[in-house]
């Protein structure tokens, strides 16, 4: 039995939403996509090359806890360097 054009369609369609929802839930998450952005922007800038690639390792791993553990490591860095000098005024 083979789907008809416009099953494909309503399939790609769920999923593509369904993958909406998953990135909006992320960056809402993190605290929007400006947050986002610039933590982004920070590892990039800060972390060498080797604990980039774990953290994406664990973001995409799938499991929850490595997720979890790889964005409060990613958190604390940036925040750490961000704003470490605020409290010290």
């Amino acid at each position: 039995m083979s789907m008809s054009r416009s099953d494909e369609e309503m399939r790609a369609a769920a999923k593509a939403a369904e993958k909406d929802r998953d990135r909006e839930a992320f960056f809402s998450r993190v605290g929007g996509r400006e947050v986002w952005t610039s933590m982004d922007a920070f590892a990039r800038s800060n972390w060498s090359d080797d604990k980039f690639e774990r953290f994406n390792a664990a973001m995409a791993s799938g499991d929850r806890n490595q997720v979890d553990q790889a964005m409060d490591e990613l958190r604390t860095d940036y925040s750490r360097t961000m704003f470490s000098s605020e409290g010290q005024r």
